[in-house]
């Protein structure tokens, strides 16, 4: 998984460099496999506007541009204070912004300097992505929004210089698979502040009636919750620069803003998202005219068409999203071409949930399908983030897509999750870690976490899943309305913690453990030599004789402590 620093720093204050984060990252168990820096671009690379953009005489591609930078200092501006470029770019127009590289510029694989193409003087160069080394896209020269001033340099357009680190996330820690993860666990460790989104949701505009949905889920155990939100009058187009940026340097492809949207939330909560158009959903046979969308398995040899346009038959065992008749995606896998968004889209259904993550991994795994949301999904993605991810989603959607928001959410959510709570024996941390640590700071820790204290109490073996369970020993303390107990005798002293949602790898209390160690330092666990003991001659021989024989009769010798 790739994160850019640029955009992590918009969740927690970033004070170290870069080998210094990398340590930092590594020691809290988060592996960095490489470290990519972007450097920073020329000032003399900035945005400016086309003025006119004519065909070169001969050629079928080339176009003299004048190009108008603004104040900034050029000796080769014509008389009317414009640049003259030529660029074979084939969306270079009139009246478009671009990127100019003036002469002199050193870019990642050339030098821009004045140059004569069919005769005609080309001062300076029209930038593609490429070219900056942004990315390898070079279809075009980059396009910006009509309301980007002159003069912006690409530096403070694209964030640069930046960081990017390439992350291997062990499959136990699904948190960690979105940038606010990352920052979040980096705030733990640091205890630094982490600033969340700003979000605010649009009031509805679009009442119930005009986009009818039948929403079915046949199969909870291995869908457990499903979100869809529906929206109006959607305007599909480019996304904004900020948007593509992150997503380049994320290594995701832009596309439009409905899809760059999904993938944004995905890559920021980790929970992935995806979008049907609703026009293309059929209904029921028995609910005509209501269109639907059916939690279900496959049918025995089911077809289906993917997004990339590659057929698959499914063979019964595989969970699909359908419409009243056919699949329109591969659950958590990949969305089907038969319900995918195009030009013609203006009503969606945005799809947020939380999937079974070993049916996921069995139909990637049977199909060799693996994408970015089966990657996420496989590792049992929280029911709580697939809400959290939906109205992130819903916000970008109505900004960047002016879409008018339907007044109802349909939320399949059978059997809601209660939170877990586990008690956590300081006496057995020392046993199990080696040094005595201040109750205070196991506190601290946990709580940054954003684990919940509850309760000093009497240690409880095994998960309790409510408050009920954990105070089954204080009837009469809770019926005189006390809140803080007594702790019975002869029981170890335990402090109880509710789990996050998002913390799905927390279940017991040597994971609790492990945190509070991860935290306050490996390098702080003192090193200490294992007890041996001498073996005299004959014992050692009826061993060595023993092992002799076991191995030579195909057995395995193991050494452990």
């Amino acid at each position: 998984m790739k994160i850019a620093l640029s955009w992590l720093a918009k969740y927690i204050e970033i004070k170290e460099n870069t080998k210094e984060l990398e340590e930092i990252l590594t020691f809290s168990g988060i592996e960095v496999e490489a470290v990519e820096n972007i450097p920073a671009l020329p000032e003399t690379v900035f945005s400016a506007k086309i003025i006119s953009a004519e065909p070169v005489p001969e050629t079928d591609h080339l176009k003299r541009c004048l190009v108008d930078i603004g104040n900034f200092p050029c000796p080769e501006k014509t008389e009317d204070g414009y640049l003259q470029v030529i660029c074979g770019a084939p969306n270079c127009r009139t009246g478009m912004m671009a990127i100019i590289a003036l002469p002199g510029s050193v870019l990642p694989e050339m030098t821009i300097a004045k140059a004569q193409i069919k005769g005609i003087d080309s001062c300076g160069m029209l930038c593609s992505e490429k070219e900056l080394g942004i990315s390898d896209n070079h279809s075009g020269i980059i396009e910006l929004s009509t309301e980007t001033p002159i003069g912006i340099t690409a530096n403070e357009l694209y964030e640069l210089p930046d960081t990017i680190f390439e992350l291997e996330i062990t499959p136990n820690r699904p948190d960690l698979l979105g940038y606010i993860g990352i920052a979040r666990d980096l705030s733990a460790k640091l205890n630094r502040s982490l600033k969340m989104p700003e979000i605010k949701i649009p009031e509805a505009k679009c009442k119930a009636e005009t986009m009818p949905l039948e929403l079915v889920n046949k199969v909870p155990e291995l869908c457990p919750r499903y979100i869809a939100r529906l929206f109006n009058k959607v305007e599909l187009k480019e996304s904004p620069l900020w948007l593509k940026s992150a997503l380049i340097k994320s290594g995701l492809r832009p596309i439009n803003n409905l899809v760059d949207i999904t993938n944004y939330v995905m890559l920021e909560y980790g929970h992935p998202l995806h979008c049907f158009d609703y026009d293309k959903l059929a209904a029921l046979p028995e609910k005509p005219g209501i269109p639907a969308i059916v939690i279900r398995r496959a049918y025995q040899n089911e077809p289906i068409i993917t997004l990339d346009g590659k057929s698959y038959l499914l063979e019964g065992e595989e969970m699909v999203i359908a419409d009243g008749i056919k699949p329109s995606a591969i659950a958590g896998v990949m969305g089907g071409n038969i319900s995918a968004i195009s030009e013609t889209t203006k009503r969606i259904v945005l799809e947020s949930a939380a999937f079974n993550p070993s049916s996921i991994r069995r139909t990637s795994y049977k199909h060799k399908i693996s994408t970015d949301s089966s990657y996420r999904f496989e590792r049992h993605l929280s029911e709580y983030s697939a809400e959290d991810a939906s109205i992130r989603a819903t916000q970008l959607i109505c900004e960047l897509a002016n879409a008018e928001l339907c007044e109802v959410v349909y939320d399949s959510y059978h059997i809601p999750v209660q939170p877990l709570i586990i008690g956590i024996r300081p006496s057995r941390y020392t046993q199990v870690i080696g040094y005595e640590l201040e109750e205070e700071k196991i506190k601290d820790y946990l709580t940054r976490l954003g684990l919940k204290f509850i309760q000093y109490g009497n240690w409880k073996p095994g998960k309790i899943n409510s408050l009920a369970e954990l105070y089954c020993h204080h009837t009469e303390e809770m019926k005189q309305g006390k809140t803080e107990f007594t702790e019975l005798p002869n029981c170890e002293h335990t402090h109880y913690y509710e789990i996050p949602p998002y913390r799905v790898d927390l279940e017991r209390e040597i994971d609790i453990i492990e945190e509070i160690a991860r935290l306050d330092g490996y390098d702080k666990i003192p090193v200490k030599t294992l007890p041996q003991r001498i073996m005299d001659r004959h014992s050692y021989r009826i061993k060595k004789n023993a092992v002799d024989y076991l191995i030579s009769r195909g057995f395995y010798e193991t050494l452990n402590y």
